[in-house]
């Protein structure tokens, strides 16, 4: 079946250009702050201002306009056998409060889609010494049209700064809001307590190899904590069960290897990064659990999509909450001053080729529902 790519081809070819032309030294971190901010208002628009277009269109645009006063912390979105399953109160007030403006639907995908944009952009700037590379790489490892929770994981990855200045507080708060967004940021917490940890490399190799056995276990584990932890409440023990329910789908042998071997070179290059800025005499403590904070980030990320990409794709979406560390490791790279004016084409044209393979897995997502592209000005 032929679709029509073309607008996702021209917006993501400028996002590559721009980052490989702009995220250099001779330009300074303020002309990159704005050349984001513009990539931020470009992508608002495209992810805003389509109508009937990505998946869920007809859920979420129904929740929207059935959101008011008397249900946000009872909407109901459907009943399973193992009870029913309530939207989460936040998402559901956001909904309400945008309407109470007087606002549509458009506007409130233009609001929400800016906020997680502005997110991305804020960590990418704070933590990235290629910070307009860093959220390139993010939105093309992301899905073209963000849903509830990319936006709690968003959010999420804003109270990174909390987790890495040790702001327990600060931290709980936000992970809070990301939670009345989607009742699967709970998962962030605990790694409150794990994330500044020094993952050595014999442990993230060790971890690399479980993941792919873990995959026999991750049901029966699901299921205990689905009916030993019922403190967690029906809503989210729904959910887990809800999670296990799904049918897997056949796996590909030559994408689990490509994905196998993807996860593998960028733990090898990143424990490079890790050794080779962490060992610095200069570097202060904040700047190493930075470091070891988005490289525990990484490996969480690739952990989850591993494990859960093939038999429980709704428990694989918690990578969100992960995300931004193999993009602002892999920024790292390029400022490495032993990279030579000889090596640095090639470096960037492996990573050219790796953001076309991040683009046409995108295109492959449920194409019917995104090709082609339509708008609301239409």
């Amino acid at each position: 079946m032929y679709y029509d790519y073309t607008i996702y081809i021209i917006l993501y070819l400028i996002l590559l250009v721009v980052a490989l032309v702009f995220d250099n030294d001779s330009f300074t971190i303020r002309n990159k702050k704005n050349v984001l901010i513009w990539l931020v208002i470009i992508f608002t628009l495209f992810r805003g201002l389509r109508w009937n277009t990505g998946t869920d269109w007809d859920e979420y645009l129904s929740i929207f306009r059935s959101a008011n006063l008397n249900n946000l912390f009872s909407f109901t979105r459907y009943t399973t056998g193992s009870g029913e399953d309530k939207l989460e109160f936040g998402y559901m007030f956001l909904n309400y409060f945008i309407k109470l403006l007087g606002a549509d639907y458009t506007v409130f995908l233009l609001i929400t889609n800016f906020i997680i944009l502005y997110l991305y952009r804020f960590i990418c700037v704070r933590y990235s010494p290629r910070p307009i590379l860093a959220f390139a790489i993010i939105l093309f490892s992301t899905s073209f049209f963000p849903t509830r929770i990319n936006l709690a994981g968003a959010i999420v990855i804003y109270s990174y700064r909390y987790l890495i200045d040790k702001q327990l507080i600060r931290f709980l708060l936000v992970a809070f809001i990301a939670l009345s967004m989607h009742y699967s940021s709970i998962i962030i917490v605990p790694f409150y307590f794990l994330m500044n940890y020094n993952l050595s490399a014999l442990t993230s190799y060790i971890i690399f190899l479980f993941t792919f056995v873990a995959g026999d276990f991750q049901l029966p584990i699901i299921n205990f904590i689905a009916n030993k932890f019922s403190f967690l409440g029906p809503t989210i023990i729904t959910r887990l069960k809800l999670y296990t329910s799904f049918i897997p789908k056949q796996q590909n042998d030559k994408s689990a290897f490509l994905g196998a071997l993807l996860f593998f070179i960028f733990i090898v290059i990143f424990l490079w990064v890790k050794k080779r800025y962490t060992n610095r005499n200069d570097i202060s403590a904040v700047q190493i659990r930075t470091i070891n904070v988005f490289y525990n980030s990484f490996i969480i990320y690739f952990a989850i999509n591993t494990v859960f990409k093939d038999s429980m794709q709704e428990f694989a979406r918690t990578a969100n909450f992960f995300l931004p560390g193999y993009p602002i490791l892999l920024s790292y790279v390029f400022i490495d001053k032993r990279i030579t004016k000889e090596s640095k084409p090639l470096i960037y044209i492996v990573f050219v080729l790796y953001m076309v393979y991040k683009f046409n897995s995108n295109l492959g997502f449920y194409p019917s529902l995104h090709f082609p592209y339509k708008s609301v000005l239409h």
